[in-house]
C-alpha cells in the first residue's frame, strides 16, 4: 500500500506539493495554525526545490512567523522535520539579490496566516 505524504514524492516536486496543499487546506479549515506552520514550512523546501527561491523564501519566513506565534504544536511529535537551513537561505539571497529576498522575508514575516495560506495554496 502507497503511503501519500511528501516523502514519497521524493525527487518529485509537484506530487509533493499537492500533498503538501491537500494537507495545508485541512490544517487551516480546522483553524491548526501550527500545523499549517508545518506544511508552509515544507512547501518552502519544496519551492527551492523546483528553482522558485522568491516563493520559498516567503513560505518559510510566513511559517517561521507562525510558529514562532503558536508554538511547536502536536504535529511535530509525529513528522520528522528538515526545514531550509542557512544554506538554503543564502542560496536563495544568492539568486535573488539582496533587496528581493529582503522583501519577500518581509512579506512573508507580515503576511499572517491566512494570506499565507493562500498565497501557498494559489
Amino acid at each position: 500500500m502507497e503511503r501519500h505524504s511528501a516523502s514519497v514524492h521524493q525527487g518529485d516536486p509537484v506530487g509533493a506539493e499537492g500533498h503538501l496543499k491537500e494537507g495545508l487546506a485541512l490544517a487551516a479549515e480546522t483553524g491548526d495554525e501550527t500545523s499549517a506552520g508545518y506544511y508552509l514550512e515544507a512547501m518552502a523546501g519544496v519551492a527551492g526545490q523546483r528553482n522558485d527561491p522568491e516563493r520559498a523564501v516567503r513560505l518559510l519566513a510566513a511559517a517561521r512567523s507562525m510558529l514562532e506565534a503558536r508554538g511547536s504544536g502536536w504535529l511535530h511529535a509525529y513528522v520528522p522535520r528538515d526545514p531550509p537551513g542557512e544554506a538554503y537561505l543564502a542560496a536563495w539571497r544568492s539568486r535573488l539579490g539582496d533587496a528581493a529576498f529582503d522583501e519577500a522575508q518581509a512579506w512573508g514575516r507580515s503576511a499572517g496566516s491566512r494570506r499565507a495560506v493562500k498565497y501557498a495554496l494559489g
